[in-house]
């Protein structure tokens, strides 16, 4: 890692501890941040971070998504610490309409019916246990 991407990191680990996020929120955007800054020395060399386009922002996710195989939650993580990084340190606006959050699709939970709420309740030896605090 170069010096200024190392830099980089070490402000924006310094920001984020600031805003007084989690310990463990930190530890992960800090190694989102290193994974990134890898992959812009990887795939596009020596560019500045503060020269890296949309579309190659956009080929970055792309990479999480297509070649790494990462969770849609994950990548939007990875956005966020994006997002953070590109607002807080490098001090430019983040355009939403370029980089957007990836749609999922939510899974609602699966509620129990009632000959298995019943079910439950009849394997108990003692009602007692229904009731204590």
């Amino acid at each position: 890692m170069n010096k200024n991407n190392t830099s980089y990191l070490r402000q924006h680990e310094d920001i984020l501890s600031f805003r007084d996020l989690a310990v463990g929120t930190v530890n992960t955007y800090v190694s989102y941040l290193s994974q990134f800054i890898d992959w812009t020395e990887s795939f596009l060399g020596s560019k500045p971070l503060p020269d890296i386009s949309w579309e190659e922002l956009r080929s970055y996710i792309r990479y999480l998504k297509d070649v790494r195989y990462l969770n849609l939650r994950t990548i939007n993580v990875h956005i966020a610490q994006l997002r953070d990084f590109y607002q807080y340190v490098l001090h430019r606006d983040w355009d939403r309409y370029q980089v957007p959050y990836l749609h999922y699709d939510q899974l609602l939970p699966r509620v129990p019916d009632k000959q298995q709420i019943n079910a439950v309740i009849d394997s108990l030896e003692n009602l007692k246990q229904i009731y204590a605090p």
